[in-house]
């Protein structure tokens, strides 16, 4: 989530708009190796759905967590004296403009590091304002700062190779950022900066590779606009296109996306549409608000209070993780109130009423975050885990439904509802249905253990046993199958026998 632009020029050089750039730290922040970086990891969701529906226990779900986050559960048990922040009051106004906007956030990086004078990722979080507002100098010298200090820190390479990328030195920032992907996979923002370098030196090839698989899982827009120009320089057009269709569904204010599709849809000969779509490009284009002094080209206010809101979420997760519950919270507000549109804030505080047992106000959260980005494959998983654990079945069951419609090639959701009718007396039946398709879609041990529970839930003991044998055989020697055989084999003999 590195807070460097590049600048935006115009639609036939197919650049894309530095603000999307900047929205896309707002997706999914888990994966891009922030501070605090057990937060909202797809799988460790799919692990507290298992959890919720098939064990209903009635404490907080499970978290993968760093040991800062650990210490910040503790915290929130015991909350120590809430520290005052010297420049804040209770709802301050909005700035009104980018100048306004870049001092606040100035303020903000100025308490934190007189706070934690000898934080890394304070310093690391220096660097990003310096190089947001034009610094970049400053910045490198931060950054080989912080490697000096742990050579394993990806968000330095992640920032030399963003400075690299913009004095056209592509071939360094591809190494920057391979070098961040080798130490976190995870890290969109690496990902982000290698494959648009690779275009830029004419490796179209490459940069599919960097970024085709990684989408899957956690799509972004800018992620697959730089997908669709590396399909177009290998004239797949209709890969393209579907490439920057799902961009402009994630953002669809993506003006360079809407552009690019035009001119591919008018490859593919489909002219009406390309009309259409080209006349949003340029509706999109008016609306624009070139900027004020001393910032890139291309950086709108729109644009600097994007990432004003991202680099204070960030900002809230070191103080959360350094126990300052209080000073999080106020920053995750401020960053929701700058771009209402942010996901990182919004999760940060999902997650923190989770782990203080507020359901009510997660729930409340989830549902925002769906209605903000409708193409996650996580929230309504989470959402209807929670909406499962109070009780609120057919929310929850809607929800599953729902996912299982709008994804059908999409392991998760089967077996998310699956796990939900293994937990609703009267429903093995359903379960059974559910996790076959789990099955026939990602034929893994754990769904195979899965289909086990639901055969033997149903009734059909061969199913059971043949796949329960399946995943054994798919991931040998692992205790959990064992337990599972002598659950199922307890059950069996309970019925034979008459015993409830």
């Amino acid at each position: 989530m590195s807070a460097d632009r590049s600048p935006t020029n115009g639609p036939p050089n197919m650049d894309e708009s530095s603000a999307v750039k900047t929205a896309e730290a707002n997706a999914s922040p888990n994966t891009d190796g922030r501070r605090a970086s057990g937060w909202m990891v797809l799988a460790g969701l799919l692990a507290l759905v298992a959890m919720v529906f098939i064990f209903a226990r009635v404490s907080g779900p499970r978290m993968v967590q760093s040991p800062e986050e650990k210490a910040a559960e503790q915290h929130a048990s015991h909350p120590a004296k809430k520290e005052v922040h010297p420049a804040a009051s209770a709802n301050p106004p909005l700035p009104k403009n980018t100048a306004e906007l870049i001092e606040e956030v100035r303020q903000e990086i100025v308490t934190i590091r007189q706070r934690y004078p000898d934080d890394i990722d304070c310093r690391e979080m220096e660097a990003r304002f310096l190089d947001w507002v034009g610094k970049s100098e400053e910045a490198v010298a931060i950054w080989n700062e912080c490697l000096q200090k742990n050579p394993q820190y990806a968000h330095a390479y992640v920032g030399l190779a963003s400075v690299a990328f913009k004095r056209g030195e592509y071939e360094q920032a591809v190494t920057w950022a391979r070098q961040a992907i080798g130490l976190d996979p995870g890290y969109y923002r690496a990902r982000d900066i290698c494959a648009e370098a690779l275009l830029n030196l004419a490796r179209p090839q490459e940069a599919v590779e960097v970024l085709a698989d990684y989408l899957q899982k956690d799509p972004r827009a800018h992620g697959l606009f730089l997908l669709g120009r590396a399909y177009t320089l290998l004239q797949e057009w209709d890969r393209a296109a579907e490439a920057y269709e799902a961009a402009v569904r994630k953002y669809p204010d993506y003006a360079e996306a809407f552009y690019a599709l035009s001119r591919v849809y008018l490859r593919q000969g489909k002219r009406a549409e390309a009309e259409k779509i080209l006349a949003r490009y340029w509706e999109l284009m008016k609306k624009r608000d070139l900027h004020v002094e001393g910032m890139p080209l291309g950086t709108d206010f729109k644009e600097a209070s994007v990432n004003a809101a991202i680099i204070e979420s960030d900002l809230g997760r070191i103080y959360l993780a350094k126990g300052n519950r209080e000073e999080a919270v106020r920053l995750w507000h401020r960053a929701i109130a700058l771009d209402p549109s942010h996901l990182a804030a919004r999760e940060m505080l999902a997650q923190l009423a989770l782990q203080e047992h507020r359901d009510a106000d997660a729930i409340a959260q989830y549902k925002k975050l769906m209605e903000l980005d409708p193409m996650s494959l996580q929230y309504p998983l989470v959402l209807a885990a929670i909406l499962s654990r109070n009780q609120r079945l057919s929310e929850a069951e809607q929800i599953l439904r729902a996912f299982c419609e709008r994804w059908p090639e999409r392991p998760e959701g089967y077996v998310a509802i699956a796990q939900f009718y293994l937990a609703v007396a009267g429903r093995a039946d359903e379960a059974l249905k559910a996790a076959e398709k789990a099955v026939a879609i990602a034929g893994t041990a754990a769904n195979y253990a899965l289909l086990a529970q639901a055969a033997h839930a149903a009734g059909d003991v061969n199913k059971a046993e043949q796949a329960l044998q399946t995943a054994m055989e798919l991931a040998p020697g692992r205790p959990e199958w064992e337990r599972l055989r002598e659950m199922i084999l307890q059950e069996t003999s309970a019925r034979q026998s008459g015993q409830p």
